[in-house]
Parts: C-alpha cells; structure tokens; sequence
C-alpha cells in the first residue's frame, strides 16, 4: 500500500497543528530557538505528529530528534526520501 505523498506544506501544517500556530508564526525559517512554544516536548509532539502521518515510516531515522528548524526537518525527510 502506498503511502499519500506529504509536501513541504503538509509538513509546515503538521509542525503548526503540533505547536498550536494559528498559521502566522511558524514558516520556512523557523527554529527551536525562534518559537516560544517550540521546545524539547513540543518537538517529540512534532515528531509523533509527523510519524503518524507517514504511517510509522520516520521513526527510526534518529537525526529527526536533534533536528532543530523546520528547514533541518524538510532536509531531513528529503534525504530519506519522504518529501
């Protein structure tokens, strides 16, 4: 069964639902250091967050949890062949 192809905008979505952005905040550029509510618990939520939505597929990949951007998250999934 193939899984749906997400887009660097289903990311951002994912990572905005996650983080209780109303849509304005969160962007292309943003990191752990640049978003209030974005710290290390909000992130495993971004992680499980994402890992559900590619159906279990990113939770083996162990440089997802160090990484600290959207940007690093969205090279991350591309290197592994996921966006």
């Amino acid at each position: 069964m193939a899984m749906a192809t997400l887009t660097e905008t289903d990311v951002l979505n994912v990572i905005r639902d996650s983080l209780g952005d109303d849509g304005k905040t969160i962007t292309l550029s943003s990191a752990i250091g640049s978003v209030e509510s974005w710290d290390s618990m909000s992130h495993l939520g971004i992680l499980a967050a994402l890992d559900a939505k590619y159906d279990g597929k990113i939770a083996n990949i162990e440089e997802l949890a160090t990484a600290d951007s959207v940007r690093g998250i969205l090279n991350i999934l591309k290197k592994h062949n996921l966006l």
